[in-house]
């Protein structure tokens, strides 16, 4: 992809593998200053080195997204470094497989502290230097799950819908700004997450090749193919673009089930 993201300062939160990861190798091969975020400083770290032995621009940040003090911290330290922020990609987010009569109210204020209130938050604190930033933006991931669900997950497409409906409201707000505010929502995506799904099954492939088998594209997607996407998104490519919830799944949502 050629889209020059050359001077501008980039903060992906969840970022030490999976989506977030593959969102700052793409951004980093596009010229991007990339700020790397997780909670867990070891593979943090390591995503750091990585990605700097690619040639690409970054530098790593811990913090918690659901920490107000992790947060504060983490904007502080941006604007003391690069004064600004030209892209702010809330990815950081965590699942759980429970339904209502299995889920305690702890379990719920966990996901919702950090699959919503943690994108609120860090998009309120990020939101004097996303000013201060060129064309900026805003890009959270969401979930397929936020329009089209299963059951026994229901404290985590709760809070994946309620970013979808989030974007449309910041969007309105933060336009006058010139900063636009975007979703986008994956489906089924090559991380290792998955990778560690597929080996709690009898048969990882047979598994496999049936959840490829729900795909017209016959595929799932990469976590550089939603970087890519994040990277046309938060461009001047899509300068006319807010509010809006990009789907990417391969045409997973497509299939009507009979």
């Amino acid at each position: 992809m050629n889209i020059d993201w050359s001077k501008k300062v980039v903060l992906i939160t969840g970022s030490s593998m999976g989506i977030g990861y593959g969102c700052a190798q793409v951004l980093g091969r596009c010229g991007a200053h990339v700020i790397l975020n997780s909670r867990e400083k070891t593979s943090g770290l390591a995503a750091l080195d990585k990605l700097r032995s690619s040639g690409c621009s970054a530098e790593y940040l811990q913090g918690d997204v659901a920490s107000s003090a992790d947060i504060a911290r983490m904007a502080d330290r941006i604007a003391q470094t690069h004064g600004k922020l030209d892209l702010l990609v809330n990815n950081a987010g965590v699942n759980l497989f429970k339904g209502l009569e299995g889920s305690t109210m702890e379990d719920f204020d966990k996901v919702i502290g950090v699959d919503l209130r943690g994108l609120f938050e860090m998009s309120k604190r990020m939101l004097p230097l996303l000013k201060l930033g060129a064309d900026a933006s805003i890009i959270h991931i969401a979930s397929v799950h936020a329009d089209l669900t299963i059951p026994e997950i229901t404290a985590y497409c709760a809070a994946k819908g309620a970013v979808v409906s989030m974007t449309r409201s910041m969007a309105q707000e933060l336009g006058p700004m010139g900063i636009r505010v975007n979703t986008i929502s994956p489906g089924f995506t090559h991380t290792p997450m998955l990778d560690a799904w597929l080996a709690s099954t009898p048969d990882p492939k047979a598994t496999m090749d049936r959840v490829n088998g729900l795909h017209p594209l016959r595929k799932i997607a990469t976590s550089e193919d939603i970087g890519q996407t994040v990277a046309f998104l938060g461009s001047p490519l899509a300068s006319s673009i807010t509010g809006i919830n990009l789907v990417v799944d391969c045409g997973l949502t497509t299939r009507l089930m009979h």
